[in-house]
């Protein structure tokens, strides 16, 4: 069985940023229409053939090339951590926080088990850090964002003894 990146990407991860596609064995993102900087995600290998330790992901620029570049680890954001633990894994036994492009004995993927929720709340937020979502102008803050206000200091004056 071949890595599949479009079915991992596509439905394993659900990534939904504006412009994503799959192209080859990476996922692309253009956030932002007019922007000349875009969003790549990868299958970061380990040092093992057919092994892979997290998703790179890259800001690449149309005509500098890659500006910022960061490696999430599966093990950092415990994707395998219920799949490891059921199988009597800990850190530093090799196939831990992991996944191999071949099929488990189950028959799926390699990257069945995981919890792909923190990984794919990671890229989001990077995400946002370079293509800020876009507010309408004159929007308000929302109530999730609250703004603090300063508030006139009061004299507080004690009692003498």
């Amino acid at each position: 069985m071949s890595l599949q990146p479009r079915w991992f990407f596509d439905q394993e991860l659900a990534l939904s940023l504006p412009g994503g596609t799959v192209i080859g064995q990476s996922y692309y993102a253009t956030p932002s229409p007019r922007s000349s900087l875009r969003l790549r995600v990868d299958f970061h290998p380990t040092i093992r053939q057919g092994e892979y330790g997290g998703l790179r992901v890259r800001i690449l620029h149309e005509d500098k090339g890659t500006i910022d570049d960061v490696v999430l680890s599966f093990a950092e954001h415990r994707t395998f951590q219920r799949r490891d633990q059921a199988a009597g894994s800990y850190p530093g036994l090799s196939g831990h926080g992991v996944f191999t492009d071949y099929t488990t004995a189950k028959g799926g993927p390699g990257w069945s088990g995981g919890d792909w929720t923190p990984l794919r709340e990671a890229i989001t937020g990077y995400a946002d850090l370079w293509f800020p979502p876009k507010r309408p102008r004159g929007a308000v803050r929302s109530a999730a964002a609250p703004t603090l206000q300063a508030t006139p200091a009061k004299s507080v004056t004690t009692p003498r003894r």
